[in-house]
């Protein structure tokens, strides 16, 4: 139980390579200011978009409402669409990388 109150959502089963989606934990025990309990957004999903001009329609669309990266070449595009705020800050390169620093070998794609 200690577990399944620490996390403001839970992981629900996940298909490879597909979206991810989380769902809010009812039972997650920080509250707001507003002393409402958080997190405040009920499910959100990881959407895996490859391709720049893809994930710009989507982002046009509204099937999906916030891209974390877009490419450099279709910055200007983004922002002539007025319903499309882009943000940006300089950086020094930084891009993430995620490992899998414990797979089960033989299993999928790994």
């Amino acid at each position: 139980m200690v577990f399944e109150l620490s996390k403001s959502y839970i992981d629900l089963p996940i298909d490879p390579g597909g979206v991810c989606t989380l769902e809010r934990n009812d039972n997650y025990y920080i509250m707001g200011e507003d002393v409402k309990p958080l997190p405040y957004v009920d499910e959100y999903r990881i959407v895996p978009i490859g391709e720049p001009l893809a994930k710009l329609a989507s982002l046009k669309s509204g099937e999906i409402h916030i891209v974390y990266q877009i490419a450099y070449d279709i910055i200007e595009q983004a922002t002539l669409e007025p319903e499309i705020v882009v943000m940006g800050s300089p950086t020094q390169g930084y891009h993430p990388i995620v490992l899998n620093l414990d797979p089960e070998i033989g299993c999928g794609s790994n």
